[in-house]
């Protein structure tokens, strides 16, 4: 994929060198895609990289939108609520699992174990344990 990308790449740099001149942002934006080139370009060197980072940028979005609402929480309790909640929700998601599949069954078994108790029961309800991974699986 590297290769063919190429001289794409080099002609949308040629492009970017007409921006030069220019005053303003847009000079500065170009200008730091221009400093950055060595960086940008190293998917072309190794094929198993990807042009893009959205795939490392995807799973973060939430937490990035999430830490603009936890500064609207009323409490600290809400706001330790809020991300808690969402880091079961992007873990499951991680390990492949429906997040509703998995709530609900986490809503139906973990209130009949004894977890205050024994702290130590939760993590049979992790997100990569064999009988979660079972049950909750795929869409």
């Amino acid at each position: 994929m590297g290769k063919q990308n190429n001289p794409v790449i080099e002609a949308f740099y040629d492009f970017l060198r007409s921006f030069i001149p220019m005053k303003g942002k847009l000079q500065t934006a170009v200008h730091y895609v221009l400093n950055q080139k060595q960086e940008l370009m190293t998917f072309l060197k190794d094929g198993r990289l990807e042009a893009s980072n959205n795939r490392v940028e995807r799973p973060i979005k939430t937490v990035v939108i999430g830490r603009k609402n936890y500064l609207f929480s009323k409490s600290l309790a809400g706001a330790e609520a809020n991300a808690i909640i969402s880091s079961v929700i992007e873990t499951a998601k991680e390990h492949g699992l429906n997040v509703f599949k998995y709530l609900t069954y986490l809503f139906e078994y973990i209130p009949n174990v004894e977890f205050l108790m024994k702290p130590k029961l939760l993590d049979d309800f992790l997100p990569w344990t064999k009988n979660v991974q079972q049950h909750c699986i795929g869409s």
